[in-house]
Protein backbone atom coordinates (compact mmCIF):
# COMPACT_ATOMS: atom_id res chain seq x y z
CA UNK A 1 0.00 0.00 0.00
CA UNK A 2 1.63 3.21 -1.22
CA UNK A 3 -1.07 5.82 -0.63
CA UNK A 4 -0.27 8.82 1.57
CA UNK A 5 -3.22 11.11 2.33
CA UNK A 6 -3.19 14.45 4.11
CA UNK A 7 -5.34 15.64 7.01
CA UNK A 8 -8.22 18.09 6.57
CA UNK A 9 -5.75 20.95 6.10
CA UNK A 10 -3.81 19.01 3.45
CA UNK A 11 -0.76 18.32 5.64
CA UNK A 12 0.50 14.78 6.08
CA UNK A 13 0.83 13.95 9.77
CA UNK A 14 -0.31 10.33 10.01
CA UNK A 15 0.27 7.45 7.61
CA UNK A 16 -1.45 4.03 7.81
CA UNK A 17 0.94 1.15 8.48
CA UNK A 18 -1.74 -1.37 7.57
CA UNK A 19 -4.92 -1.07 5.51
CA UNK A 20 -7.92 -3.36 5.35
CA UNK A 21 -9.44 -3.85 1.89
CA UNK A 22 -12.34 -6.30 1.54
CA UNK A 23 -11.36 -8.23 4.70
CA UNK A 24 -7.72 -8.50 3.62
CA UNK A 25 -5.08 -6.57 5.58
CA UNK A 26 -2.28 -5.06 3.50
CA UNK A 27 0.94 -3.53 4.88
CA UNK A 28 2.21 -0.12 3.87
CA UNK A 29 5.37 0.22 1.79
CA UNK A 30 7.44 1.22 4.83
CA UNK A 31 6.03 -1.61 6.98
CA UNK A 32 6.76 -4.22 4.30
CA UNK A 33 10.29 -2.86 3.78
CA UNK A 34 10.96 -3.16 7.52
CA UNK A 35 9.62 -6.73 7.52
CA UNK A 36 11.90 -7.77 4.68
CA UNK A 37 14.90 -5.89 6.08
CA UNK A 38 14.53 -7.52 9.52
CA UNK A 39 13.94 -11.00 8.12
CA UNK A 40 10.45 -11.37 9.60
CA UNK A 41 7.91 -13.66 8.00
CA UNK A 42 4.91 -11.83 9.40
CA UNK A 43 3.75 -8.46 10.70
CA UNK A 44 1.89 -8.40 14.00
CA UNK A 45 -1.04 -6.08 14.65
CA UNK A 46 -1.77 -5.49 18.34
CA UNK A 47 -5.37 -4.48 18.92
CA UNK A 48 -7.51 -3.74 21.99
CA UNK A 49 -10.72 -5.44 20.95
CA UNK A 50 -13.28 -2.90 19.83
CA UNK A 51 -11.06 -0.01 20.98
CA UNK A 52 -8.90 -0.20 17.88
CA UNK A 53 -5.26 -0.83 17.08
CA UNK A 54 -2.43 -0.16 19.55
CA UNK A 55 0.50 -0.68 17.22
CA UNK A 56 2.38 -2.76 14.68
CA UNK A 57 4.92 -5.41 15.63
CA UNK A 58 7.86 -5.97 13.26
CA UNK A 59 10.38 -7.63 15.52
CA UNK A 60 12.35 -6.27 17.25
CA UNK A 61 10.38 -3.05 16.72
CA UNK A 62 7.00 -2.08 18.15
CA UNK A 63 5.54 0.83 16.18
CA UNK A 64 2.90 2.72 18.16
CA UNK A 65 -0.11 3.85 16.09
CA UNK A 66 -3.50 5.44 16.60
CA UNK A 67 -6.61 3.25 16.80
CA UNK A 68 -6.79 3.08 12.98
CA UNK A 69 -3.24 1.83 12.56
CA UNK A 70 -1.75 5.18 11.53
CA UNK A 71 1.71 6.21 12.66
CA UNK A 72 2.52 9.83 13.59
CA UNK A 73 5.45 10.86 11.40
CA UNK A 74 8.27 12.75 13.15
CA UNK A 75 9.29 14.81 10.13
CA UNK A 76 12.72 16.26 9.56
CA UNK A 77 13.46 18.91 6.95
CA UNK A 78 13.60 17.90 3.30
CA UNK A 79 17.25 16.96 2.71
CA UNK A 80 18.62 16.48 -0.82
CA UNK A 81 21.64 14.62 0.57
CA UNK A 82 19.32 11.66 1.20
CA UNK A 83 18.59 11.44 -2.54
CA UNK A 84 20.53 9.73 -5.29
CA UNK A 85 19.49 10.76 -8.83
CA UNK A 86 18.17 7.76 -10.76
CA UNK A 87 20.16 8.80 -13.80
CA UNK A 88 23.40 8.32 -11.83
CA UNK A 89 22.31 4.78 -10.95
CA UNK A 90 21.43 3.99 -14.58
CA UNK A 91 24.74 5.38 -15.84
CA UNK A 92 26.69 3.63 -13.12
CA UNK A 93 28.23 6.89 -11.91
CA UNK A 94 26.69 6.85 -8.41
CA UNK A 95 29.14 5.96 -5.62
CA UNK A 96 28.42 2.36 -4.56
CA UNK A 97 28.43 3.31 -0.88
CA UNK A 98 25.49 5.67 -1.48
CA UNK A 99 23.12 2.67 -1.64
CA UNK A 100 25.14 -0.28 -0.32
CA UNK A 101 23.54 -1.93 2.74
CA UNK A 102 20.77 0.66 2.79
CA UNK A 103 17.04 0.63 2.33
CA UNK A 104 16.31 2.28 -1.01
CA UNK A 105 13.01 3.70 -2.19
CA UNK A 106 12.40 4.60 -5.81
CA UNK A 107 10.09 7.54 -6.37
CA UNK A 108 9.44 10.73 -8.30
CA UNK A 109 9.76 14.41 -7.46
CA UNK A 110 8.25 16.00 -10.57
CA UNK A 111 5.21 18.13 -9.79
CA UNK A 112 3.30 16.91 -12.84
CA UNK A 113 3.36 13.32 -11.59
CA UNK A 114 1.08 14.35 -8.70
CA UNK A 115 3.10 12.77 -5.89
CA UNK A 116 3.99 15.96 -4.06
CA UNK A 117 2.83 16.14 -0.46
CA UNK A 118 2.92 18.77 2.29
CA UNK A 119 4.30 18.14 5.77
CA UNK A 120 4.27 20.40 8.85
CA UNK A 121 7.84 21.43 7.89
CA UNK A 122 7.77 21.46 4.07
CA UNK A 123 5.03 22.60 1.71
CA UNK A 124 6.50 20.55 -1.17
CA UNK A 125 7.73 17.08 -0.31
CA UNK A 126 8.00 14.07 -2.66
CA UNK A 127 5.56 11.42 -1.48
CA UNK A 128 8.28 8.78 -1.44
CA UNK A 129 10.13 10.72 1.25
CA UNK A 130 7.21 10.28 3.64
CA UNK A 131 7.89 6.54 3.62
CA UNK A 132 11.61 7.22 3.99
CA UNK A 133 11.02 9.39 7.05
CA UNK A 134 8.85 6.69 8.64
CA UNK A 135 11.68 4.19 8.16
CA UNK A 136 14.12 6.69 9.64
CA UNK A 137 11.84 7.19 12.68
CA UNK A 138 11.59 3.47 13.41
CA UNK A 139 15.24 2.61 12.80
CA UNK A 140 16.50 5.54 14.88
CA UNK A 141 14.03 4.87 17.71
CA UNK A 142 12.50 8.35 17.45
CA UNK A 143 8.79 7.70 17.12
CA UNK A 144 6.07 10.17 18.00
CA UNK A 145 3.49 8.82 20.44
CA UNK A 146 0.05 10.16 21.24
CA UNK A 147 -1.11 8.62 24.54
CA UNK A 148 -4.48 6.90 24.62
CA UNK A 149 -5.58 9.21 27.42
CA UNK A 150 -4.62 12.37 25.49
CA UNK A 151 -8.19 13.05 24.33
CA UNK A 152 -9.50 12.67 27.88
CA UNK A 153 -6.81 14.98 29.29
CA UNK A 154 -7.55 17.64 26.66
CA UNK A 155 -11.30 17.51 27.31
CA UNK A 156 -10.81 17.72 31.10
CA UNK A 157 -8.45 20.68 30.75
CA UNK A 158 -10.98 22.40 28.49
CA UNK A 159 -13.84 21.80 30.95
CA UNK A 160 -11.88 22.99 34.01
CA UNK A 161 -10.49 26.07 32.26
CA UNK A 162 -13.90 26.85 30.77
CA UNK A 163 -15.56 26.60 34.20
CA UNK A 164 -12.91 28.92 35.67
CA UNK A 165 -13.44 31.48 32.88
CA UNK A 166 -17.22 31.24 33.32
CA UNK A 167 -16.92 31.99 37.05
CA UNK A 168 -14.35 34.79 36.74
CA UNK A 169 -15.91 36.97 34.03
CA UNK A 170 -19.03 37.95 36.05
CA UNK A 171 -16.96 38.34 39.24
CA UNK A 172 -13.88 40.31 38.13
CA UNK A 173 -14.73 41.35 34.57
CA UNK A 174 -13.23 40.62 31.18
CA UNK A 175 -10.00 42.60 31.66
CA UNK A 176 -8.73 40.66 34.64
CA UNK A 177 -10.04 37.38 33.24
CA UNK A 178 -7.99 37.82 30.07
CA UNK A 179 -4.85 37.68 32.25
CA UNK A 180 -5.99 34.30 33.58
CA UNK A 181 -6.78 33.26 30.01
CA UNK A 182 -3.22 34.05 28.90
CA UNK A 183 -1.77 32.13 31.86
CA UNK A 184 -3.87 29.09 30.89
CA UNK A 185 -2.87 29.30 27.22
CA UNK A 186 0.83 29.72 28.00
CA UNK A 187 0.62 26.82 30.44
CA UNK A 188 -0.98 24.60 27.80
CA UNK A 189 1.63 25.61 25.24
CA UNK A 190 4.47 24.89 27.69
CA UNK A 191 3.02 21.52 28.68
CA UNK A 192 2.49 20.51 25.07
CA UNK A 193 5.95 21.64 23.94
CA UNK A 194 7.74 20.03 26.88
CA UNK A 195 6.09 16.66 26.25
CA UNK A 196 6.94 16.88 22.55
CA UNK A 197 10.58 17.96 22.94
CA UNK A 198 11.44 15.82 25.97
CA UNK A 199 9.34 12.69 25.43
CA UNK A 200 8.20 12.82 21.78
CA UNK A 201 4.68 12.67 23.19
CA UNK A 202 1.81 14.52 21.53
CA UNK A 203 -0.77 16.45 23.50
CA UNK A 204 -2.89 18.69 21.32
CA UNK A 205 -3.05 22.41 22.06
CA UNK A 206 -5.51 23.49 19.36
CA UNK A 207 -8.76 22.06 20.74
CA UNK A 208 -8.43 23.35 24.34
CA UNK A 209 -7.06 26.73 23.21
CA UNK A 210 -9.72 27.38 20.59
CA UNK A 211 -12.50 26.19 22.91
CA UNK A 212 -11.36 28.39 25.80
CA UNK A 213 -10.83 31.45 23.60
CA UNK A 214 -14.25 30.97 21.97
CA UNK A 215 -15.89 30.62 25.40
CA UNK A 216 -14.13 33.75 26.67
CA UNK A 217 -15.28 35.76 23.64
CA UNK A 218 -18.86 34.48 23.99
CA UNK A 219 -19.04 35.23 27.73
CA UNK A 220 -17.45 38.65 27.25
CA UNK A 221 -20.01 39.50 24.58
CA UNK A 222 -22.92 38.29 26.74
CA UNK A 223 -21.57 40.21 29.73
CA UNK A 224 -21.26 43.34 27.60
CA UNK A 225 -24.82 42.94 26.30
CA UNK A 226 -26.10 42.45 29.85
CA UNK A 227 -24.33 45.60 31.06
CA UNK A 228 -25.61 47.62 28.10
CA UNK A 229 -29.17 46.47 28.77
CA UNK A 230 -28.78 47.41 32.43
CA UNK A 231 -27.41 50.86 31.53
CA UNK A 232 -30.24 51.41 29.06
CA UNK A 233 -32.78 50.48 31.73
CA UNK A 234 -31.21 52.89 34.24
CA UNK A 235 -31.06 55.73 31.72
CA UNK A 236 -34.70 55.17 30.80
CA UNK A 237 -35.81 55.09 34.43
CA UNK A 238 -33.94 58.15 35.70
CA UNK A 239 -33.31 60.42 32.70
CA UNK A 240 -36.51 62.37 33.40
CA UNK A 241 -35.73 62.95 37.08
CA UNK A 242 -31.96 63.41 37.38
CA UNK A 243 -29.20 65.38 35.73
CA UNK A 244 -27.57 63.55 32.78
CA UNK A 245 -24.21 63.41 34.58
CA UNK A 246 -25.79 61.64 37.56
CA UNK A 247 -27.69 59.28 35.29
CA UNK A 248 -24.43 58.30 33.54
CA UNK A 249 -22.78 57.82 36.94
CA UNK A 250 -25.53 55.42 37.94
CA UNK A 251 -25.33 53.65 34.59
CA UNK A 252 -21.57 53.11 35.04
CA UNK A 253 -21.97 52.08 38.70
CA UNK A 254 -25.32 50.29 39.13
CA UNK A 255 -24.28 49.26 42.65
CA UNK A 256 -24.99 52.85 43.74
CA UNK A 257 -28.68 52.01 43.34
CA UNK A 258 -29.73 50.57 46.67
CA UNK A 259 -32.95 50.61 48.63
CA UNK A 260 -32.96 53.38 51.26
CA UNK A 261 -30.29 55.45 49.54
CA UNK A 262 -27.23 56.52 51.54
CA UNK A 263 -26.41 58.89 54.40
CA UNK A 264 -24.42 62.01 53.44
CA UNK A 265 -23.80 65.54 54.69
CA UNK A 266 -25.12 67.75 51.92
CA UNK A 267 -25.88 71.39 51.13
CA UNK A 268 -29.26 71.99 49.55
CA UNK A 269 -30.72 75.02 47.84
CA UNK A 270 -34.45 75.55 47.82
CA UNK A 271 -35.84 78.22 45.55
CA UNK A 272 -39.28 79.36 44.53
CA UNK A 273 -40.55 81.50 41.66
CA UNK A 274 -42.41 84.57 42.80
CA UNK A 275 -45.87 84.80 41.26
CA UNK A 276 -45.69 81.30 39.78
CA UNK A 277 -49.43 80.78 39.96
CA UNK A 278 -50.09 83.96 37.97
CA UNK A 279 -47.38 83.07 35.46
CA UNK A 280 -48.67 79.53 34.97
CA UNK A 281 -52.14 80.78 34.09
CA UNK A 282 -50.70 82.44 30.97
CA UNK A 283 -49.42 79.16 29.43
CA UNK A 284 -50.72 75.80 28.41
CA UNK A 285 -48.99 72.73 29.86
CA UNK A 286 -46.33 72.40 27.13
CA UNK A 287 -45.60 76.12 27.08
CA UNK A 288 -45.24 76.26 30.85
CA UNK A 289 -42.81 73.28 30.76
CA UNK A 290 -40.59 74.99 28.20
CA UNK A 291 -40.71 78.26 30.14
CA UNK A 292 -39.78 76.68 33.48
CA UNK A 293 -37.00 74.61 31.89
CA UNK A 294 -35.41 77.83 30.62
CA UNK A 295 -34.98 78.72 34.27
CA UNK A 296 -34.34 75.29 35.81
CA UNK A 297 -31.69 74.11 33.33
CA UNK A 298 -29.16 76.96 33.81
CA UNK A 299 -29.89 77.03 37.55
CA UNK A 300 -29.25 73.26 37.84
CA UNK A 301 -26.04 73.53 35.81
CA UNK A 302 -24.78 76.26 38.14
CA UNK A 303 -25.55 74.21 41.26
CA UNK A 304 -23.86 71.11 39.84
CA UNK A 305 -20.77 73.11 38.94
Amino acid sequence: MFNVAGELDGLVRRVPMVLKVEDVIYPSLSAEMLRVATGNQTIGVRARGNLGIEGIIIRPNFISTDDRGRVWVYFSRHDLEKYVPAVDILRGTAPPESIANKLVLIGTSATGLLDIKSSPLDMFLPGVEVHAQILENVLSGQQLIRPREADTVEVLVTLVAGLLITILIPLVGARLTVVVLWVILLGLAGFSWWNFSANLTLYGLAFPALSIISLYMLLTFLNYMREEAQKKQIRGAFSHYMAPALVEKLADNPELLKLGGEMREMTLMFCDIRGFTTISEQFDAEGLTRFINRFLTPMTDTILQ
